[in-house]
């Protein structure tokens, strides 16, 4: 009596057992036949015509799931790499901005380390390069590599000058910076006059750079950044010698951002080219108050 009950107890075991196998084969079954349906209806979309309209959530979306089941997918690594850049771009978060630049630089990489006859090195090499460019001005150099990389595969756009030319300035190789920006043709930006004007101040050109900014004036209407040209230009101004102008422009600017520190330092410095050392000392006292790291503002104040 007791071995039957034992051998039901057996049986009833080894059929709940069969019952979950039976389960768990369904789910994975199901679950296979679902991934394939849905890959083949992302088959169906044209990633490249998602990223030419500017759908890079969605690009992004499709090359994270094809790497999610395999890795080392360069073609998906370069449309994750792509999508993420322009994301960071288009961001207005800095912390979003930052997270999405740094994605796009480990796929991009990734991608020309997975294959190296990959038929897009030279775009990912291009983009790349722009990742670090605007990613922080420290990564000049690494950008400097890619787009030489670029240049050489054969991605000679005109836009490659422009971008070689702000990795140089940044790098504070100023006269390069300009040879390369020189060469570049065609319709000219507010920034392109920006960075230009910014290597000729680098190098001592003032009056060059007097009209560079003079001319990013012109074609921008952006309130914040005509704010920044006029920092530029006031600082030009104080350069070349032209402290009544300067002067202006500094009190004017000082009215809109009254915790510049950098502003009230120079100012102090044309009052002090005036003879007017109580306001020179004014101003110096309230740069240092704003920056306290500010060691010109401290020797003027109390002495070397």
């Amino acid at each position: 009596m007791r071995r039957r009950l034992l051998s039901r107890t057996n049986m009833f075991g080894l059929f709940v057992v069969m019952v979950f196998v039976i389960i768990g084969l369904a789910f994975y079954v199901g679950a296979r036949a679902v991934r394939i349906y849905v890959g083949s209806l992302r088959e169906r979309e044209d990633i490249v015509e998602l990223l030419n309209e500017g759908n890079f959530l969605r690009v992004l979306f499709l090359a994270e799931d094809t790497l999610a089941m395999n890795p080392v997918d360069a073609n998906a690594r370069a449309f994750a790499g792509i999508a993420s850049f322009y994301l960071g771009v288009y961001s207005y978060e800095p912390q979003e901005r930052t997270r999405y630049l740094r994605d796009a630089i480990y796929h991009l990489r990734l991608a020309l380390e997975l294959d190296k006859d990959f038929v897009f090195r030279a775009q990912v090499h291009y983009v790349l390069a722009q990742a670090y460019l605007h990613l922080n001005e420290y990564y000049a150099n690494v950008a400097v590599e890619h787009l030489l990389s670029a240049r050489e595969l054969g991605y000679d756009v005109a836009q490659i000058h422009e971008h070689l030319g702000v990795a140089y300035i940044r790098m504070g190789d100023a006269e390069r910076g300009v040879a390369h920006l020189q060469q570049v043709h065609g319709e000219r930006s507010s920034q392109y006059h920006i960075i230009l004007g910014d290597a000729y101040a680098m190098s001592g050109k003032f009056l060059d750079a007097r009209g560079e900014f003079l001319r990013a004036l012109e074609l921008n209407q952006d309130d914040n950044v005509r704010d920044r040209i006029e920092m530029k230009l006031a600082k030009v101004y104080y350069d070349m010698g032209n402290l009544t102008e300067a002067k202006q422009l500094y009190l004017l600017l000082l009215r809109r951002f009254p915790d510049d520190a950098q502003a009230h330092f120079i100012l102090g410095k044309i009052y002090e080219e005036e003879g007017n050392l109580n306001l020179a000392r004014a101003s110096w006292r309230r740069s240092l108050q704003l920056n306290p790291q500010n060691s010109e503002a401290y020797a003027k104040i109390y002495g070397e």
